[in-house]
């Protein structure tokens, strides 16, 4: 499995919006640039973040975006499954109908190991932990950091 930009970028844009605190609003244009990702590239992230439930949009001259949810309610699968989709390894590992060999695929059950235990571990990070991780690693730095 390998994440687009589209997910790791989302991740520091989610990143950003826990960094800057609860009430904060963050426009496109502070965090592309902080992040040096593209404010166009950056809107298609947020309005997948945006449907998905995980941040709000606030209108007006003084608009941005801010967290819907705490971050200590948002994990890395939530994010990524918002801004990636299903993140099976391969597609006949959620679904044995996507290859004639589904139902008797001994390579099937390890694509299916593997996609639980990366689920598993992706579902255990927190966005607030992310958060702390950045601090540690950084200080309170905040455009300073990577995924």
């Amino acid at each position: 499995m390998k994440l687009s930009t589209k997910g790791r970028y989302g991740t520091r844009f989610m990143i950003r919006l826990a960094l800057a605190g609860p009430d904060a609003v963050c426009t496109l244009k502070e965090i592309a640039k902080e992040e040096d990702i593209s404010e166009k590239y950056l809107w298609q992230i947020a309005r997948g973040l945006k449907d998905a439930g995980y941040i709000h949009a606030a209108p007006g001259a003084h608009g941005g975006y801010r967290l819907a949810r705490a971050p200590s309610t948002l994990t890395m699968a939530d994010i990524l499954t918002a801004l990636e989709g299903d993140l099976a390894l391969v597609d006949c590992a959620n679904t044995e109908t996507t290859c004639r060999r589904g139902s008797d695929c001994v390579a099937r059950g390890v694509w299916q190991e593997v996609t639980v235990k990366i689920r598993e571990i992706l579902d255990g990070i927190r966005l607030d932990e992310l958060v702390e991780r950045h601090r540690r690693l950084r200080g309170d730095r905040i455009g300073e950091y990577s995924i």
